[in-house]
């Protein structure tokens, strides 16, 4: 997983917080993850999803150079998919605060 150099994986961590302080037009279940994200930086699921947009999906840029999450908006938000099976209880307890 960690093929990347650390600051790449924070500046996606920053803006993985940064996302989930604001408004988007991911589904719901997405807005979830990027708030136990943020709460759980050590996750497997944080750095699973850390890695899934380095490798499957090359560390998209917005034209500001920041880390861009727009992929996600026409996926269907699918829990066994995003959030690693140990760390379902933690996510779905942090989905409803």
């Amino acid at each position: 997983m960690n093929n990347r150099p650390f600051p790449e994986r924070k500046n996606i961590y920053d803006a993985i917080v940064s996302v989930s302080q604001g408004d988007t037009d991911f589904q719901e279940g997405f807005d979830w993850l990027f708030y136990f994200m943020a709460k759980n930086p050590e996750s497997e699921t944080a750095k699973n999803f850390i890695s899934y947009h380095i490798f499957e999906q090359d560390s998209p840029l917005t034209d500001d150079g920041e880390p861009c999450f727009t992929y996600l908006i026409n996926k269907e938000f699918i829990l066994a998919d995003w959030v690693e099976k140990n760390e379902v209880d933690d996510f779905l307890a942090q989905a409803g605060d």
